[in-house]
């Protein structure tokens, strides 16, 4: 559906919005033309922060999450943000409105190199990454990854943290990469020098569990009614550049 409202000096602004948005929207708008002394702002807020983008790209290792959001940065001139000490990056500013979330000076990037939170911070690995994407999310789109993100969704001792963030910041969308196990399981040999990762053989390492966690957490997104859909493993780059382009409001 689609929005209008009349500015100040007359003109006309209309844009496609989803009706609770946009009513949130005209009517904060309306308090502020009319002078009411308390518009709603927090509506506001829900509308700006709902107009941004979050896109969380899961997968398990050796499925190309790190390669695929580099692919997305390159042409992006990344800015590197470093956290409170100054030391380490917690996330790239790039161009077009987006904030990536960890660093990617190692083979194995994103949300996987936050080895410790800074001092300041009460919480987890976890939390710490699920306080940055929000932080994040009030000033741009974010993309984040990680298989510290993509094998935990939450469940009956962990809250569905995943799930609510999606619910809080709309719109969330989380992609999963189509890679095969086998290809995974190359790709893992690979950059360990030719050794298997332990338990292969018997069908019990962690790569094998891991793996199976992408099936059951989009059927868990699909059923919550959340934004899950898989990525091509050989076209993720201009399949993610499309979903950008089509849904995207600040690139």
């Amino acid at each position: 559906s689609c929005s209008a409202m009349t500015t100040p000096n007359g003109r006309r602004w209309r844009r496609s919005l989803p009706d609770e948005r946009g009513s949130a929207l005209l009517s904060v708008w309306q308090a502020i033309h009319e002078r009411q002394a308390e518009p709603n702002l927090s509506e506001l807020r829900r509308w700006l922060v709902g107009a941004r983008m979050i896109i969380n790209i899961r997968g398990t290792s050796g499925s190309g999450k790190t390669h695929l959001v580099r692919q997305f940065m390159e042409s992006r001139s990344p800015q590197p943000i470093l956290d409170e000490r100054g030391k380490k990056i917690e996330a790239y500013e790039l161009a077009g409105g987006w904030f990536v979330i960890g660093s990617y000076e190692n083979v194995c990037g994103g949300c996987d190199n936050f080895s410790s939170v800074p001092p300041s911070f009460v919480g987890n690995t976890m939390d710490y990454v699920d306080f940055l994407v929000r932080r994040y999310a009030e000033r741009g789109n974010v993309l984040f990854e990680g298989l510290i993100v993509s094998n935990v969704w939450g469940g009956i001792r962990s809250r569905p943290r995943w799930e609510e963030l999606a619910r809080d910041y709309p719109p969330a969308i989380f992609l999963f990469l189509d890679t095969s196990l086998e290809l995974c399981f190359q790709r893992v040999l690979a950059r360990s020098g030719g050794r298997k990762p332990k338990g292969w053989d018997e069908g019990k390492s962690s790569l094998q569990q891991k793996y199976g966690c992408a099936a059951q957490h989009y059927g868990i997104a699909t059923a919550k009614g959340l934004d899950a859909r898989w990525l091509h493993h050989d076209r993720a780059l201009a399949e993610l550049e499309e979903i950008v382009a089509d849904d995207g409001i600040l690139d």
